[in-house]
């Protein structure tokens, strides 16, 4: 069930950093709000672009206010695709995890998402509980490691 802004997340939600690449606004804007109804905080950006830069100052300890727990991103995007911000990112200490999302979800790109090492691909439209409930059991695991 989707809550609103303002309802109290379930207490198995843990509060974490979550970066969202979305190029549509309103899309962008409802995954932000869904997000943070479950208690973690949200940095929004609307390119590949400005999701690596983001990534790189807060990976900075001098810069950067805290390393993200998660990026969600969407596949296709000005400046620079989701899929290219993850390949110049690469793996590493500070490189969140990604879940991508798309409306292009054809074979090749799951394949080539999970090659760069994306944890899954969501279609669009999408199914904003199935979403939350990846994000929550992901971020639930690797509080505890």
């Amino acid at each position: 069930m989707l809550r609103l802004p303002g309802s109290k997340p379930e207490a198995s939600f843990a509060r974490h950093r979550v970066l969202v690449a979305e190029d549509h606004q309103g899309l962008r804007e409802m995954l932000a709000m869904v997000l943070r109804a479950d208690g973690h905080e949200v940095v929004e950006v609307a390119n590949g672009f400005d999701l690596v830069n983001k990534v790189e100052i807060a990976s900075d300890p001098e810069l950067g206010s805290g390393r993200f727990d998660l990026v969600v991103s969407d596949v296709r995007m000005p400046r620079m695709s989701g899929l290219s911000a993850l390949a110049q990112m690469g793996y590493g200490p500070g490189i969140p995890p990604v879940v991508f999302i798309t409306a292009f979800g054809d074979e090749q790109v799951h394949e080539q998402a999970h090659q760069l090492g994306a944890l899954a691909v969501f279609d669009k439209p999408l199914d904003f509980d199935e979403l939350r409930t990846f994000v929550a059991n992901y971020l639930a695991g690797s509080s505890q490691s």
